[in-house]
């Protein structure tokens, strides 16, 4: 292939690719909405104002873009705001602007991702190469993942960065080269721990050029590990020095269950990260990765494709974690693509008849066409305004807040994690009830009910309790997104893509996000007693309140909505206690009216025609002898 058509043609492609990646990079701005990008940003803050680069937090650890990021806050401030440092005003009134910075260095190295996809496949031809490039460009899940500032990108990079020096090492077996692929692989390491399972790769590639030498294969064995640990150490000290932070922090993230993404055995997972390719690259794709499988162990027996076992050894290894999710496949993803590029380089340079290259030559343009306008639909999607951002106003006009509400996460008054509305429902008796007071509203989010119902035989409570808000409760207000439908089958996909791009110009994205009124809903709460709050003249042991002769106890200040409730005070030497129901600081008195009092409990009744705040109840010990609490429980009737 003539060297200028090579050039022109990757720099289309990364036009492309870059085009498709930085398309929608503000999403969502000014709002804050990925649940993981403020690990990065906020640390990445915090260096800066610290004036450090040593990067703080260890779950990810994303030690690489924390501290590219890092850098270019520190850039950004000195050009844009004209000040050569970092300041923490800036920072309050413009947060959002450096979560863009981050997620525009993430689409960089996505960038950067199809340039090591030509040079790796250039090994083998100049056409391979293109043809890697071309994959890398446009496969969806990478056009998607680029736009999160979040380390998946990034590693991937170093991921391909292994295996690029890995046949640089295929062709010059000497010191510097085996220096090179530790260097990329604690680079990676030091982005996300599991990148220490390219050293599987490594140990292949040293075994099998040099078996021969045993002094030569553990000379070059030893100094792979000095060279990755040393770099390490040069990178991210604090690894090391808070080596017990890390242990922690691993032990954390390989717990076996997370709602939604546990329940999967070791196959599973494997075939879970398998389906997902297919989902984005389809079934023609997947075919041309048999193919490229098929050559390269069977037809093309070559030492140096040892390199491409890097991302199947990290899939083989990381699926047998408990969890499994869809960002973590990045790098598997990038080897299934440098297998089927194989493929398809094989079936392209094959001698056949017209009617195969015919029929060859289909399927590269239903593929080609498939994964196109799956990365524009991708990209797309970024541009449209999240249901989160888009209710915003309505809620604020509805007045729901949280004080008022109850809700989920990734909704607009907790858009950035994940929060349990079914932690505020139960069910008794077959009736829904709210296990707080003075709630008028609820906001329901798809994307916190979809994780139960990946597990419908392990929350069956919980689903219930989402299935009863919706008929008990009064939809108010739905806004929901474009549900961008996906099939293996290309004809079909791209059929499905381009309606998608259409309904996504006058469309939203996120979650399906539902606002309930729930005022009419039996509501229940019990308040225990600690910290001597609300009480005067006596003390609280272990949840018990103690009032002495002569003391008072008040509060709790909760809000109520109008109806009927019933309320019931448990404790001790309560027969002769007389107590008082007030609201607005004890201004006004609510009226009830004893149903049965005993020595233990006290039960109640009373009614609300209006709804009222800080409502408290007053507990005075006139008595001679010390008055007991031990709870207090008031429901709506």
């Amino acid at each position: 292939m003539n060297k200028k058509i090579v050039v022109l043609v990757l720099l289309l492609l990364l036009s492309i690719g870059s085009f498709l990646r930085f398309n929608g990079i503000s999403w969502g701005y000014p709002y804050l909405l990925h649940p993981d990008e403020g690990f990065i940003v906020n640390r990445a803050i915090s260096m800066v104002e610290n004036g450090t680069f040593e990067a703080p937090g260890y779950e990810t650890p994303g030690n690489i873009i924390k501290k590219v990021s890092s850098v270019a806050y520190k850039a950004f401030s000195s050009l844009y705001y004209h000040t050569s440092f970092f300041s923490s005003q800036i920072d309050v009134t413009n947060r959002a602007i450096y979560y863009i910075i981050t997620r525009c260095i993430s689409a960089l190295f996505g960038s950067l991702t199809i340039l090591l996809a030509y040079y790796i496949g250039r090994y083998k031809s100049k056409t391979l190469g293109i043809i890697m490039a071309s994959l890398f460009s446009i496969f969806p899940i990478f056009i998607e993942h680029a736009h999160y500032g979040v380390p998946d990108i990034t590693v991937t990079f170093f991921v391909c960065l292994v295996i690029l020096f890995g046949l640089e090492y295929t062709q010059h077996n000497t010191y510097f080269n085996i220096s090179l692929i530790s260097l990329a692989t604690a680079l990676g390491t030091v982005e996300k721990f599991p990148v220490v399972f390219s050293f599987g790769m490594i140990a292949l590639v040293v075994i099998l050029y040099n078996y021969k030498t045993i002094k030569e294969l553990i000379k070059q064995g030893l100094l792979a590990i000095f060279v990755y640990i040393f770099t390490i150490i040069l990178i991210s000290p604090n690894l090391f020095l808070n080596f017990n932070n890390v242990y922690s922090q691993v032990v954390i993230e390989n717990r076996s269950s997370h709602l939604g993404a546990d329940g999967l055995s070791w196959g599973g997972n494997l075939l879970f990260y398998i389906q997902t390719f297919i989902n984005n690259g389809g079934i023609l794709l997947f075919v041309f990765g048999i193919i490229g499988l098929i050559y390269l162990i069977f037809i093309k027996k070559e030492k140096q494709n040892v390199v491409f076992t890097c991302g199947f050894i990290y899939w083989l290894l990381l699926s047998s974690r408990g969890l499994h999710w869809e960002r973590w496949g990045m790098p598997m993803y990038a080897a299934f693509l440098f297998v089927a590029a194989f493929g398809v380089y094989f079936l392209i340079t094959q001698k056949s008849t017209m009617w195969k290259k015919i029929v060859l030559y289909i399927c590269l343009v239903l593929c080609s066409t498939n994964l196109i306008l799956s990365s524009v639909k991708n990209s797309v999607y970024f541009t449209t305004t999240d249901t989160r951002v888009a209710s915003i106003d309505y809620i604020g006009k509805q007045g729901m807040n949280k004080d008022n509400t109850i809700y989920d996460g990734y909704t607009p008054l907790y858009p950035t994690g994940p929060a349990y509305i079914t932690d505020t429902l139960a069910i008794k008796d077959g009736e829904l009830y709210i296990q707080d007071l003075g709630k008028q509203f609820a906001i329901e989010s798809s994307q916190m009910s979809s994780r139960f119902n990946a597990e419908p035989d392990r929350y069956v409570g919980q689903i219930s309790m989402y299935n009863a808000l919706k008929e008990k409760g009064e939809l108010l207000a739905n806004f929901s997104p474009v549900l961008l439908r996906r099939s293996i089958f290309e004809i079909k996909n791209v059929i499905y893509s381009i309606n998608d791009i259409y309904q996504l110009t006058n469309g939203y994205s996120g979650p399906t996000i539902n606002c309930y009124d729930i005022s009419r809903i039996k509501s229940f709460k019990s308040y225990t007693f600690k910290d001597n709050k609300w009480l005067t003249n006596g003390k609280d042991i272990d949840g018990t309140r103690i009032i002495y002769p002569g003391g008072l106890s008040y509060g709790p200040y909760a809000n109520l909505n109008t109806g009927k409730y019933s309320m019931i005070i448990y404790g001790e030497h309560l027969k002769e206690v007389i107590p008082r129901l007030t609201t607005d600081n004890a201004i006004n008195t609510v009226e009830f009216s004893i149903t049965e009092q005993k020595e233990t409990f006290i039960r109640l009744e009373f009614d609300l025609h209006e709804y009222v705040e800080n409502f408290e109840v007053l507990v005075p010990n006139n008595l001679m002898e010390n008055v007991i609490l031990k709870s207090l429980t008031i429901k709506s009737i």
